[in-house]
Formats: structure tokens, C-alpha cells, sequence
């Protein structure tokens, strides 16, 4: 029974002092409300971060809504559930404090057996400020944030960390019932949880195995018995049943690899779904089912905590005993109010398999994802990389958040175990390398082993929910090691993962030089991608002609806040001075058409060149994550290549070009070095076909010739074709190939810096035409 309808939110207006009610959504957002009872207007100008401030110290956020008992068959039981609650609350039911919710990343529910009337029961949820509740905690000095003063009080606090203002994100600190509310009837007989895993894979089998947990009323389990079905495409394929002699057990099987139809990612294969049952039965009756779509599938992640003075260790995915090459994105939250984001999703996850990706990593400063991003990924191949709820920070070691930590990570854990798709579990985002590197922020005498979250209490819930799976944690992993030697000024050790953002003017030589085998994350940085939406162009146009011509001192730059003047003050001295040097030109603010388009043709060729020569160069890098899909919030120019309006921005269809699953590309191995011309696949098959490599003029007529052949490339392969010929005038070069009657295209840009700005001008049309079809 949802409870979804006729909710009001009563609160005490900051501004006016008077008491408020108003219409509540649920699920909802506080912002959102007011918004609608037109108490508010904009949620996020474009030059203020701090036009909602004033409502993040409300105290007194009461939602309410009246209900009637739903029928309550004879031994069952009744649970009220909350699926997310932003943050600090306390619930009521009938005047009765049932439930006290500090976690906004899982949901909290109580029992209300003999709780409720038959008619007009009252349910009420008081939420917090978290700023007021932050104050309440006597904070120590080891647990920090990076960015100390402005995000200070996030510290205790379990709520998604971009709500501060931070990477992308506006500054919005959140409240309300975010998910869906609802009364959940459990019949007295039934399964209680079932973990579903694949334990290894090889030749000639494939070991599957359940645990499973029921309840039941009966003392005597004499007469129980168990079954495990697997049918593929509506046909049995295997049945085994099993003996039940206790409340919880498990049953392993052994299935033929030959005929077992296993789970692969994008580019790799089919990722086949098996409609996997766990039936209960009583003296040959059914009494309890646990239905669950299964694919079968193992993932792992061969690593070395370090990279030795020879650049030698290891960070590549293995599926199913295979080598997988990732090509894939950084998931931030769709929207920076969160209850706005579920129906985003499938739109969201549309462009991942559009861009060619086989992996998304969800990022440690947003929220978990529900199922249906879950089950999207299964059916459609997509791997995902999943963060806890950590970013850029060195959480406390009190005992008592700890243990909040744990319940949280045990709760995710065993939520979401049973999706195939998930093929890692990682500590944290960015809270060894910021603390570590970065800002130097860790305490004197702290080594990175002393993070206890990221350490032992998120480690200890994966090992005890989901052993069959991988923990990374850290992103990236600091070893003490590598803390240690970079301490006393030894660098000859590295990491072998790392998210690295090199300077703009110098992206190709940084990306070359990087001993790293995986980047997850990664992209150009204090310049970015401009939407051409015309309404969001149109928000934030007064505020670029008022700042077009102001110069900030270096010290002042500033990526934080994006809400804040400085923050485009910031965006367009930098990408002025990386235009100045890229195209030896500069655009006055009536010439910002050309400034926007420079900028995107710097931002393409920064993602272009880490997804190519990293593929170029198969195994000895093993993967791209750049950062990142989608805005969560409407932004003239921001980190990712798709806007609020899910219109593609122009690095969108490069990338898609580059991260074909099969694909030919040109790229340098060194920046002075020859063009090579490469093969790249990311598929189990072969591939064999003709190519042609032709230039373009500005007006987009076809030129000379500049190379053709043929190629052939064995199965999960990549390998240099032939060298191209150096030129150093500007030249677009069209990469066309042919296989099974059908062509495909990429392309190769010559010539040397300053570029000509009105040939690619004229390119940039041609491409987004070609690359658009």
C-alpha cells in the first residue's frame, strides 16, 4: 500500500517568521513545495549559491497525511516503509514516535502491528536541519573534509555530499521524503532473503550457488524440501532440489559450460538473463517463491596495490575468464533534487549504450541507485562500478559512526548483490588522493590504512554480503607504501588506477607520460563543454556579459560553488587563455558563438585523445572512465556531455565515434612521434573488412586520398595497422571502414598549434552532420 496522495508540509518561513502549510509531494523535496506554493522562485540562480541557504536552518519540516489501515490477513505482519528520508527525522504514527531516521542513503522501517485504527490514522515525519543537527556533534580532528570551512558540517552527516556545492553540483542542501512510502504486508511463511552468485568459471563448468533464509511459524521443519529452476527464453534448463533442515542454507550447483548461457558485457556478448525461482514446499506444496532474474557471470579485478619503478603491475576487469577492455562514464545524480531523478533514469542509461559504453561507475558524492538502474544495467550489459557514499573526505573513527557506516553498507550490500551487472565495490571516491596528495590534509601522523570506513567497516560488509565479488578501497588506492616513499620524496612507485585532469595546454604529453593502466576518472579541466540549448544559454547570458571581461588573480580561481560568480569568472579566463594558445585567437563577448564553439573543440579533443591512445595501447592500459554523462542541473558549461535538457553536447559524439566496440583510430604513441593506425576491438569476434583514410576541406568536399587497405583483427584485439603519412599543414582526415556492407567512420586531425579556427569551423560542422547520422 503506497502512501503517496494528500500530503501537506508545514514548516516555519525563515523570511516572514510566520508558520506555513502547504501541498506536499511525495515523494518530494522541501524546494520543490515551496516552489509550487510560489515561496520560492529560482532553486539555483546563475550568481548565487546562497539564494537557499536561509531554509537549510528550517528545524521544523513537518509532513503529514491521514490514512485508513489497510486489511491485515490473520498472522501476518506490517511494516511501515520509508525508502529514503533526507535526513535527520522522526516519525509519528498516531502521536506515537516510531522510527528516529539519520541516513538518507537507506530506507528505515518499524513494525505497526496493533499501531493503527481502522480509519484516519495520522502519520507525521518531522525532519531536521542537518546544518542545526551537524552543530550537535563535538568533531575531532582527524575526520575532515577536504573542503574544511564550506563542508565542515557534512562530516557525521550520511547524505549525499554534492548538496554542498561540489563537483557539478549546486549548492541545495536538501530535505524531504525523497522515495516512495508504503505499507509492506509479510505473510508469516516466506523467504527473507536469497543471495544469488557465481562462484567460478572455467572450461568445463560453471559453480553456481543460493544462500537462502525463510521465516516460518513452525517449530518442526519435518516435511520441508526445496527447489532451485533456471529457465532460459521460457524452457527449463535446470532443476535441483534440495533438502531443507534449518531456516537458512544454501544449494551449489555444477552446470555444464558448453550449454550455460553466461552474462557478457557490452561489445562482449549477449548479456543473457535466466529466470531463476527458489521454491519452498510443505508435504509437496508449495508455500514460498523467490522469483529472480540471474545472470550468470564472473567478474574480477586482477590488481597490484602499487606500480613498481618499471611501471609494472596490474588493474584490468576479467569476465567469465576473459580480459575486458573498459570504455565507460562517471554517473552522477540526474537531478540535484534527488526525487526528481527516477524518472531520468532509462533516458539517462539510453545514452550509456548510445556512447558505446560497457561500464558506469557511480560516483561516492551522490546517492545509490534503485533497482531499476540495476536491472537496466543486467538486461543491457552495462557493468557497474559501485562508490559508497564517500567522497573526498577522512571519515571520523567514533565507534557510534562506525556502526551507522556498517548498517548502512550492510544494508546496500544485500540490496543490491543479486544484480549481475555490479562488478566492483569501492571504498570511496577520491578520499586517499585528496587527503594524501592533493591538500595534504590527513593528519601528520595518519597513514591511509587508518581510514576505518574505507578500511574495515565497508571491507567487512562486503566479505560477510557478497564475497563473491571485488573491493577496491579506494579510488584512487593510496597504499601506505606509496604514502610513505611519496613522503620522503620518492615518486618511483605509483598507483596503478588514478583520476587524472592534466593541464589543457599540455593533455597530450600528460596523458602519454602517465605510468597509470586505468583512469576512472578523467577529462579536460577549468574548461568544459557548453550546451547549446538555447533556454539555458539564455539563463546565464546576463551574468557572461556583466563578467565577459574580468580578470581574477590566479589564487582566486575557483572550480567549488557553481553557483558563484568566480566560478564563471574562473571558467572563461581559463578557457581564454587554453583558446589563446590552441587557436591564437581570443572572442569578445559579441563573438561568445565562437568562444563556445573553441572551447567545445578543445574539450572533443581532450576526450577523443585519452579514449584513443589508451585503446591504442591494449593491455598495458585496460580502461577509460571519463567524467562525466549527464547535468544535474541546468549550466551554461559544465563536466559532461550531455546537458539538463538531454541534448548532446559536441564531445558527445566524438566520444561516441571513439568508443565504437570495433574501431579504427589514429593516434600517436609519442607527441612528436609518427601516426599509427589502429584496430581496436572490444568484441569476442573477429573482424575483417576495407578501409580508406580521405581529407576534408573546410566546406566539408571531399580531398585527396591519404591511405587505404585492408584490415583483419582476431577476437579482443587491438594492433597497430600502418604508419600515416606526417604532415604538418591542418588536415581533417576521415576514417572509413566497411564490414558486412555497412561503413563506419572516425576521424584525425593534423597540424600544429595555433589551429586554424575557421577550418575547424567548417569541420565542426561537417562532423557533427556525419556523426549525428
Amino acid at each position: 500500500m503506497t502512501l503517496s496522495n494528500q500530503w501537506t508540509l508545514s514548516f516555519t518561513n525563515p523570511q516572514s517568521g510566520e508558520k506555513c502549510k502547504i501541498p506536499a509531494q511525495v515523494p518530494g523535496n522541501v524546494h520543490l513545495d515551496m516552489q509550487a506554493a510560489e515561496i520560492l522562485d529560482e532553486l539555483w540562480p546563475a550568481d548565487d549559491k546562497d539564494a537557499t541557504r536561509e531554509f537549510s536552518y528550517v528545524d521544523d519540516w513537518t509532513y503529514e497525511t491521514i490514512f485508513d489501515a489497510p486489511e491485515i490477513p490473520d498472522e501476518h505482519t506490517a511494516e511501515l516503509v520509508f525508502d529514503g528520508i533526507d535526513t535527520i527525522a522522526e516519525v509519528y504514527l498516531n502521536d506515537e514516535l516510531i522510527l528516529e531516521p539519520q541516513n538518507m542513503f537507506i530506507e528505515h522501517r518499524a513494525c505497526i502491528c496493533g499501531k493503527l485504527k481502522p480509519t484516519a490514522n495520522t502519520l507525521r515525519v518531522v525532519i531536521r536541519s542537518s546544518e542545526l543537527h551537524a552543530r550537535t556533534y563535538e568533531l575531532d580532528a582527524f575526520g575532515t573534509s577536504r573542503f574544511v570551512s564550506e563542508h565542515k558540517s557534512q562530516t557525521y552527516l550520511r547524505k549525499s555530499r554534492h548538496q554542498w556545492g561540489w563537483d557539478n553540483a549546486p549548492r541545495l542542501i536538501c530535505a524531504g521524503i525523497w522515495r516512495k512510502v508504503h505499507i509492506e504486508i509479510k505473510p508469516p511463511l516466506r523467504f527473507t532473503s536469497a543471495y544469488f552468485y557465481t562462484k567460478f568459471i572455467d572450461e568445463k563448468s560453471c559453480q553456481v550457488g543460493v544462500d537462502w533464509e525463510f521465516a516460518t511459524p513452525d517449530i518442526n521443519l519435518a516435511g520441508y524440501s526445496g527447489k532451485l529452476e533456471l529457465i532460459f527464453d521460457g524452457k527449463r534448463e535446470y532443476s535441483r532440489d534440495f533438502n531443507v533442515d534449518f531456516t537458512a542454507g544454501a544449494v551449489r550447483c555444477y552446470l555444464p559450460r558448453e550449454t550455460t548461457k553466461l552474462w557478457w558485457p557490452r561489445g562482449y556478448g549477449k548479456p543473457n538473463m535466466y529466470d531463476a525461482a527458489l521454491i519452498l514446499y510443505k508435504d509437496g506444496g508449495e508455500i514460498a517463491r523467490y522469483a529472480h532474474k540471474w545472470g550468470i557471470c564472473t567478474v574480477d579485478l586482477l590488481r597490484t596495490e602499487v606500480l613498481d619503478k618499471n611501471g609494472d603491475g596490474e588493474f584490468v576487469f576479467i569476465v567469465n575468464g576473459e580480459k575486458v577492455y573498459i570504455n565507460g562514464t562517471n554517473w552522477k545524480p540526474l537531478h540535484a533534487l534527488h526525487s526528481q531523478a527516477d524518472v531520468k533514469v532509462k533516458r539517462a542509461l539510453d545514452l550509456a549504450i548510445d556512447l558505446n559504453c560497457n561500464m558506469i561507475r557511480i560516483w561516492g558524492g551522490g546517492v545509490y541507485e534503485d533497482h531499476e538502474f540495476f536491472d537496466y544495467c543486467n538486461q543491457n550489459g552495462l557493468l557497474v562500478w559501485q562508490d559508497f557514499m564517500f567522497g573526498c573526505e577522512f571519515p571520523p573513527r567514533d565507534e557510534w559512526f562506525c556502526e551507522i557506516v556498517a548498517r548502512e553498507a550492510a544494508w546496500i550490500v544485500k540490496k543490491l548483490r543479486n544484480h549481475c551487472s555490479i562488478g566492483l565495490w569501492c571504498g570511496d571516491n577520491e578520499d586517499d588522493m585528496s587527503h594524501f596528495i592533493w591538500d595534504k590534509m590527513a593528519p601528520k601522523n595518519g597513514l591511509p590504512s587508518e581510514n576505518l570506513i574505507t578500511r574495515k567497516v565497508l571491507k567487512e560488509a562486503v566479505l560477510r554480503y557478497d564475497p563473491n565479488r571485488c573491493y577496491l578501497e579506494s579510488s584512487p588506492f593510496f597504499s601506505d607504501e606509496i604514502w610513505k616513499a611519496r613522503r620522503e620524496g620518492n615518486f618511483e612507485i605509483g598507483m596503478p588506477e588514478f583520476h587524472l585532469y592534466p593541464n589543457i595546454n599540455s593533455f597530450e604529453q600528460a596523458f602519454r607520460e602517465t605510468p597509470y593502466k586505468f583512469l576512472g576518472e578523467t577529462g579536460p579541466i577549468m574548461i568544459s563543454a557548453v550546451s547549446d540549448s538555447p533556454d539555458i544559454i539564455a539563463r546565464e547570458l546576463p551574468r557572461a556579459e556583466r563578467l565577459w571581461d574580468t580578470e581574477i588573480a590566479p589564487i582566486d580561481r575557483n572550480i567549488d560553488m557553481h553557483q558563484r560568480d568566480d566560478y564563471f569568472t574562473s571558467w572563461r579566463q581559463f578557457s581564454k587563455e587554453f583558446i589563446e594558445y590552441r587557436f591564437g585567437k581570443t572572442f569578445s563577448y559579441d563573438q561568445r558563438d565562437d568562444h563556445f564553439l573553441a572551447a567545445n573543440i578543445i574539450t572533443c579533443c581532450v576526450f577523443k585523445d585519452v579514449i584513443e591512445y589508451n585503446r591504442s595501447q591494449k593491455w598495458n592500459k585496460t580502461g577509460v572512465l571519463w567524467w562525466s554523462l549527464l547535468d544535474m542541473w541546468p549550466m551554461l558549461f559544465n563536466y559532461s556531455v550531455t546537458d539538463y535538457n538531454f541534448n548532446p553536447k559536441m564531445a558527445y559524439y566524438w566520444i561516441r565515434q571513439s568508443q565504437q566496440y570495433f574501431c579504427l583510430l589514429a593516434t600517436k604513441e609519442k607527441v612528436d612521434g609518427e601516426i599509427n593506425l589502429y584496430v581496436a576491438n572490444e568484441t569476442l569476434e573477429r573482424h575483417v573488412g576495407n578501409y580508406t583514410i580521405y581529407s576534408i576541406s573546410e566546406t566539408g568536399g571531399k580531398k585527396d586520398v591519404v591511405a587505404s587497405g585492408r584490415f583483419s583483427c582476431k577476437p579482443n584485439e587491438t594492433h597497430k595497422i600502418q604508419m600515416l603519412p606526417e604532415i604538418d599543414e591542418p588536415e581533417l582526415w576521415i576514417i572509413e571502414w566497411e564490414e558486412n556492407s555497412k561503413k563506419y567512420y572516425n576521424h584525425y586531425a593534423t597540424g600544429k598549434i595555433p589551429f586554424d579556427f575557421e577550418k575547424w569551423r567548417g569541420w565542426a560542422a561537417y562532423l557533427k552532420e556525419l556523426y549525428k547520422a
